[in-house]
Order: structure tokens, then C-alpha cells, then sequence
């Protein structure tokens, strides 16, 4: 940006004052009070733009802030353009215009800082005042861009961290929903096993069951019905204790992958052992009172 003409003289006018008198030295107190002061000025200008007679309170201000060769230190205007856009939001304002509300506090803050600069390079303030208020402009609008820049970094590594975190989560949670149905089909395929296995037996056993009784019945021919019962009862017993034995053998075979101890009850039922010996005892007992009748007849 060019600067006005008055601006450009030699750089005697910047090392004394309006009537070449050398600046004193400020002591550090000064230089803090008088950054202090440009802090300030800064979060006024952010919340609504100014009017003629602001406009002459703000550069009187600075014309008496940049007096005695006062320099504007740069490292905390951006600590300052930060919390006006956090604090200072022109939107929260009651005492912003119904269109100031509309425009961003940092917008409001380049546009009156622009405005000042004329206002002071057209009026009755000095060359060092003017020189400050074009550096102090240019260095809040780099800054505020700087902070622009910032925002947009962390926005992106939010958003990316984010993205990590979501496809993270849907990893470990495709991961268990795999090992669940891995763990599942195995199952399946054992059960699949197993219940044919247990037809297979069932189907063997009543085969073998029948032709045996049918062999026996034909045998006792015209027997007593003594006779025929002490038959089928053998043949029930023989009938029972084959399906065990095979329904037995096939979840010895599946019990070490196929079973925990939530599905004990799968193990049970007819290999229960008190229904293996009340059954077989209970069909002896049996066997014994139609072998008395027998005996007795």
C-alpha cells in the first residue's frame, strides 16, 4: 500500500518530533501503558464502525499514544485479534447497529482501522501518528490472516482427527461383528455335524432295533405274551443304550470346540447319567417281573 506523500519524508521526521526535537526515551512502564492502550482501541474498533466524532476521539488518541517516538510492539496482536473474535463478537453486542450485527468484529475492525487511517492522514495529526496507524493497519490485517490460516489447520486436523477416530471405531467394531460370526459359523457347521450324526444314529439304531424285535417276535411265533413283552423290553433296552453310545460318541468329538459352560444344558438330556440308570434300571426292573411272570405261568 502506498503511503501518503507526507509519509515518504526523510527519516529525521521519525526520529524527532513535529519541531525536530529528539523523542525522550520511554521507560518500559510507558511502553506497556501505551500498548495496553492500543489493545483497547483495537477491541473498540471491533464493535461497530465509527462515526466522524469517534473517529477524532480514536486519533487524538493515538496521536498522543505514538507521541515521543512510540513503536507498537507486534508479537501480541495476534493474542489480541484472537479474543476479539472469541469476546468481542459484534452479534453480542447491544450497542451495535442493526447492520453491524451482520458483519464479523474482525471485518468491523479492518474497515475502521482503514477509515482512521484516513481520517488522520487528511487532519491536523502528525507524521509519526500516521506512519503508526498504516503499520498498526497492515500488521492486524496480516495477522488476522495469519489467524485465518490457523483456524483453517486445526479445522482440518480436527476434522481429520475425527475421521481417524470414526473409521477407528468402525474397524474394532467390524472386527468383533467378524469374530462374532466366525465364531458362530464354526458352530453352526459343528452343530450341522452334529444333529446329522444324531439322525444317522437314530435312523441306524431304529433299524437295527426293528429288524432285531422283528426277529425276536417271529422267533416267539406263537408264544406267550410273556415271552413277546420279555422281547420288545431287551429290544428297548438294546434300542436305548445304542443311541446313548452313539450320541455319546458324537459329542465327545464336538464337546472341546462346540461347548462352554453357558451351553451345559446341550450336553445333558440323554446322556444325563441319572436318566441312563434310571432308564436301564427301570427296564430291567421290568425285564426281571416279566421273567418272574414267566417263571411263575
Amino acid at each position: 500500500e502506498q503511503l501518503h506523500p507526507r509519509s515518504q519524508k526523510k527519516d529525521s521526521s521519525l526520529i524527532h518530533g513535529r519541531r525536530g526535537m529528539p523523542f525522550r526515551q520511554l521507560s518500559s512502564d510507558e511502553v506497556s501503558d501505551r500498548a495496553g492502550r492500543i489493545n483497547n482501541i483495537l477491541s473498540e474498533l471491533s464493535v461497530k464502525r465509527l462515526n466522524d466524532m469517534e473517529l477524532k476521539e480514536k486519533a487524538e488518541s493515538l496521536e498522543n499514544i505514538y507521541s515521543s517516538g512510540y513503536r507498537h510492539g507486534y508479537e501480541g496482536i495476534l493474542d489480541v485479534i484472537r479474543n476479539i473474535e472469541i469476546t468481542n463478537s459484534a452479534n453480542d453486542n447491544p450497542s451495535a447497529s442493526e447492520d453491524d450485527q451482520e458483519i464479523n468484529s474482525l471485518v468491523l475492525l479492518t474497515a475502521n482501522l482503514d477509515n482512521l487511517k484516513e481520517y488522520i492522514r487528511e487532519g491536523p495529526y502528525s507524521d509519526t501518528t500516521f506512519n503508526g496507524i498504516v503499520k498498526l493497519s497492515d500488521h492486524v490485517k496480516l495477522e488476522i490472516h495469519r489467524l485465518r490460516d490457523l483456524q483453517e489447520q486445526n479445522n482440518q486436523k480436527s476434522q481429520m482427527t475425527r475421521t481417524i477416530q470414526e473409521l477407528l471405531a468402525r474397524s474394532e467394531d467390524l472386527a468383533a461383528k467378524v469374530e462374532i460370526a466366525q465364531k458362530n459359523s464354526e458352530k453352526i457347521q459343528i452343530h450341522m455335524v452334529a444333529i446329522l450324526g444324531i439322525f444317522a444314529a437314530i435312523v441306524m439304531a431304529f433299524s437295527g432295533g426293528m429288524n432285531i424285535l422283528s426277529g425276536s417276535i417271529s422267533i416267539s411265533g406263537d408264544s406267550d405274551i410273556s415271552n413277546v413283552v420279555f422281547a420288545v423290553l431287551l429290544c428297548g433296552i438294546i434300542l436305548f443304550n445304542i443311541i446313548a453310545f452313539l450320541i455319546g460318541s458324537i459329542t465327545s468329538i464336538i464337546r472341546p470346540i462346540a461347548y462352554d459352560e453357558d451351553e451345559k444344558h446341550l450336553r445333558d438330556g440323554i446322556l444325563n447319567p441319572k436318566l441312563l440308570v434310571g432308564f436301564n434300571g427301570l427296564m430291567i426292573a421290568l425285564l426281571a417281573l416279566d421273567a418272574a411272570v414267566m417263571i411263575v405261568s
